[in-house]
């Protein structure tokens, strides 16, 4: 059996079954790694199987009425009007893991391949099996596929832009096309933001985290953990004054890191 098919299995059983991720993971910073599984969102930028299942709220996946063509061997022309029939096969696959039916699912899962292997959700369904079972440059080989076949796949840029196995330099450049793609997302926005305090670019890095901490008030990730990049970022341009402050907002919300970075300054 395709070793993506048993995978995927797991990891959509495991969304379906309410499998989301809390705030409360988010409480040492310094440990964190952009793009790790255990540290990305409550509501998860994962397959959403709910939202997905709504053909209205995926953007439109080729670039031409001809579909997309590419010269990587895992990609061809994408059949015309596949998507219908991709989605009513993808019920089928969520009805079969809810079964246990797993010969169900491969030969279903075959059949959406079939239909049309550069469809978006199969980009997905094959990364989010490859980084469930810890092959992460596997699934970050999909999601650049992916973003070949479907140049405007939200998704896909999004994902790129915080898989682990992307390097710094590769998220920023996958964050900035998902800003240009949906325009003031608070994911793509909060991505770019971390991946530009990663590479140094403290200033930068802060001008996205300005907008973020001043104009959203729900967080995918915990506030307290956003004010701590926000915060170092400024230590590092030595502007203690602001980095004090912004500690200090993370320590009124119970980071005991940010209370005691913040003390440390102020010697």
């Amino acid at each position: 059996m395709n070793r993506y098919l048993i995978l995927s299995a797991v990891f959509i059983a495991g969304i379906i079954a309410g499998a989301t991720l809390t705030k409360g993971r988010f409480s040492n910073p310094p440990s964190y790694q952009v793009g790790e599984n255990k540290l990305l969102l409550k509501e998860n930028i994962a397959l959403d199987l709910k939202r997905i299942l709504k053909p209205e709220n995926t953007k439109n996946l080729s670039t031409s009425k001809e579909g997309v063509t590419s010269d990587s061997k895992f990609l061809g022309k994408k059949p015309k009007a596949s998507s219908k029939e991709i989605y009513m096969l993808q019920a089928d696959f969520i009805d079969a893991i809810n079964d246990g039916d797993m010969n169900k699912q491969s030969r279903v899962f075959e059949q959406m391949v079939s239909v049309d292997p550069n469809h978006e959700l199969v980009f997905k369904i094959k990364a989010e099996s490859l980084q469930d079972a810890n092959d992460w440059i596997g699934a970050q080989v999909e999601l650049k596929n992916c973003v070949v076949a479907n140049p405007e796949s939200l998704f896909c840029h999004q994902r790129l832009a915080n898989i682990r196995s992307s390097n710094n330099k590769e998220k920023i450049i996958y964050g900035l096309k998902c800003l240009e793609l949906s325009k003031d997302n608070l994911y793509c926005m909060i991505d770019l933001a971390l991946a530009l305090s990663f590479d140094g670019q403290y200033a930068r890095a802060n001008d996205y985290f300005n907008q973020i901490l001043r104009d959203n008030q729900s967080y995918p990730y915990e506030k307290s953990t956003l004010l701590f990049h926000y915060a170092s970022n400024f230590e590092a341009l030595k502007s203690f004054p602001e980095a004090i402050d912004a500690f200090n907002q993370a320590c009124k919300l119970k980071m005991k890191l940010a209370c005691e970075r913040s003390e440390r300054l102020k010697i």
